[in-house]
């Protein structure tokens, strides 16, 4: 008995040309995909990022800094250092904070009452999260790299004080 393999070369054909347009088509959205996500950080950007009012970065701070109530009775001293992204629209993201354990003096200082008759304490949570709100409320002119706008990193530190 005679086995005949039925061969098809209009269907080899076009499964080839399939498997071609798939290759080009998956290169495509790669390269899509890669340039539309270019959210990287220029940490040398030609002209940095630069706050969009007319006072400086320290005193829009103090100003938008709305102490917690739950620590309006309280004593909280020390220093704190803020790093946030400014995107290519100008717009804070990324904003973290932590408090400082050197002795190195600060960027910017947030003065308070000192409470009489109460303990100092150190910075808290509550105070750092409405710290990172505050620096979320600012807007910025991004930074540039060869004239045109880019992600960047910024930072500062900023000392609560009693008086």
């Amino acid at each position: 008995m005679e086995s005949y393999v039925s061969f098809n070369y209009k269907t080899v054909f076009m499964n080839s040309q399939i498997a071609k347009v798939q290759k080009y088509l998956f290169i495509l959205v790669s390269i899509l995909v890669v340039s539309c996500n270019s959210n990287t950080i220029e940490e040398t950007p030609d002209v940095i990022a630069i706050v969009d009012a007319e006072y400086d970065l320290g005193w829009l701070i103090n100003h938008y800094m709305i102490y917690p109530k739950s620590e309006s009775d309280s004593n909280r001293e020390g220093v704190v250092e803020v790093f946030w992204i400014v995107t290519k629209e100008g717009i804070v993201t990324n904003v973290e904070a932590s408090i400082r354990t050197t002795d190195q003096p600060a960027a910017s200082a947030i003065a308070r009452r000192r409470v009489k008759d109460k303990e100092v304490l150190n910075i808290n949570q509550p105070i750092l999260d409405n710290l990172m709100y505050s620096i979320g409320l600012l807007k910025f002119t991004p930074a540039l790299k060869e004239g045109k706008p880019v992600y960047s990193r910024m930072s500062t530190s900023i000392q609560f004080v009693l008086i």
